[in-house]
């Protein structure tokens, strides 16, 4: 090994050593700017929706009231069917959302039938859904296509 070799070895040791000092030092700092944008990513689709799903190849639609958790990105709430051939159902969701992109499963609460799907929606303008999803129909067991918005 030269000198110089030796001496960058050193002073590269030296360096990482010190920002791994001060990277210890400012840790709730470095950590509070990740926090600050988990929890503004979560207040941008926690809340309260009203959403619209309609279901193409059975020509219906549904309308539910649509409530959403995120936690470190990630989703769980409920749909409850106000309006449409599920009227009354509850739907359990559970997904992620990240960089404005709602991606989730949903399916019955009480869990009788095999009725389930998945949406996935971007925030496209501030409290506003829109989106597409898949369906599992009951009726024929098959998957179908769907278009879905949502606002708060």
């Amino acid at each position: 090994m030269t000198p110089e070799n030796f001496v960058l070895d050193v002073a590269a040791g030296l360096v990482a050593a010190i920002l791994s000092l001060v990277a210890k030092w400012q840790w709730p700092l470095i950590r509070s700017v990740f926090d600050q944008e988990s929890r503004r990513q979560a207040e941008q689709v926690s809340g309260s929706w009203k959403a619209s799903e309609v279901f193409h190849d059975s020509n219906s639609q549904n309308t539910y009231a649509m409530h959403i958790n995120c936690r470190g990105g990630q989703i769980t709430g409920t749909h409850i069917c106000l309006t449409g051939p599920d009227e009354g159902k509850k739907f359990d969701l559970r997904g992620t959302y990240k960089d404005r992109v709602l991606t989730f499963a949903w399916a019955p609460s009480s869990r009788e039938e095999l009725e389930s799907g998945t949406v996935t929606a971007i925030l496209d303008q501030d409290r506003h859904l829109a989106g597409h999803g898949l369906y599992i129909e009951p009726v024929d067991g098959k998957v179908h296509t769907s278009t879905y918005t949502a606002i708060k």
